[in-house]
């Protein structure tokens, strides 16, 4: 019976989405890209990485994709790693030439 109502209970909280969001996983992107293999990473590099991500990420915030351009674009800013990686600025360049032209007003 208690197995009962803990399973209910379980069945009632929101489901959360598994893995690391996008921007998470962009900043992962930046220490990988910015590291130099001994556990250290340029600085200069990751704040400049870190801010072309940001801004790739404004870019294409607003952009309304269809479905499967976007799991294409993301496919590809996750360079085979969808669980760690995401670079927004891939992801950005991708969504710009695949995406429908946005209506005229």
């Amino acid at each position: 019976m208690l197995l009962a109502a803990g399973l209910a209970g379980c069945a009632a909280q929101p489901q959360q989405a598994a893995g690391l969001s996008r921007d998470t996983r962009s900043e992962n992107y930046c220490v990988q890209f910015a590291g130099t293999g001994t556990g250290q990473y340029d600085q200069a590099l990751l704040l400049d990485c870190r801010r072309e991500e940001y801004t790739a990420a404004a870019r294409v915030r607003g952009m309304q994709l269809p479905k499967d351009v976007d799991a294409g674009c993301a496919a590809t800013a996750s360079m085979g790693d969808p669980v760690r990686f995401f670079s927004w600025s891939r992801f950005a360049l991708c969504a710009e030439r695949l995406a429908p032209p946005p209506d005229e007003p």
